[in-house]
């Protein structure tokens, strides 16, 4: 059985056309990209106060339980849970709200196990460290939108490490060694083609 490792917002569910439906209710306005930046304030132009209100109304009508899948992306892991794959969702989330992100999940027919890393608690890059769980689960594949996450993938030792493009900037620079897809579905599928090639081989942890 081989372990699949994936991230959740802009992955495997649209946590953007989430945040600006709510973001558009809390300030009674329509909002527009004017940039693709990973943050939210520069991504719509908003001010601080204006983010704020977007994330407390998020909040307050459970965001994190009604975020829409990205096309494909669920079908992609159905596939590989019906190869005996073992599926980890990895989260960087508020921990109030784990259990709407699992009734999510669980709605959509995922029943892996979802780990919520633990916050830096000085971090002014990227506040959450996703390297301790991956060397943890020891996945064959993991996918993110953020490099960062992606980078610390890598030096965990996981083997194929997939950059998912999700309309921003990707919250840093390009990793060596990790591809970037356009979708979770067209990563798992390189990854299934190289795994059948035999072609997947453990990696030393940096």
């Amino acid at each position: 059985m081989h372990k699949i490792a994936v991230d959740v917002d802009g992955v495997l569910l649209d946590f953007d056309g989430a945040w600006k439906l709510h973001a558009e209710l809390a300030l009674h306005r329509r909002l527009a990209r004017v940039s693709g930046a990973y943050d939210l304030g520069d991504r719509y132009g908003l001010s601080g106060d204006e983010v704020a209100a977007g994330w407390q109304k998020f909040h307050e009508l459970h965001g994190w339980g009604g975020c829409a899948t990205l096309p494909g992306a669920v079908e992609a892991v159905m596939a590989q849970i019906s190869t005996g794959a073992e599926i980890h969702v990895i989260s960087a989330m508020n921990p109030r709200a784990i259990d709407w992100r699992i009734r999510r999940l669980r709605e959509l027919g995922i029943s892996g196990t979802l780990h919520v890393p633990p916050r830096k608690a000085r971090s002014v890059y990227v506040n959450w460290d996703k390297g301790p769980l991956l060397r943890q689960i020891r996945p064959a594949f993991y996918a993110d939108d953020q490099w960062p996450h992606c980078r610390a993938a890598r030096e965990a030792g996981v083997p194929f490490v997939a950059h998912i493009h999700a309309d921003h900037d990707g919250h840093g620079e390009p990793v060596a060694g990790v591809t970037e897809y356009g979708s979770l579905a067209e990563a798992l599928a390189a990854f299934g083609a190289e795994r059948t090639a035999g072609e997947i081989r453990p990696r030393k942890t940096a």
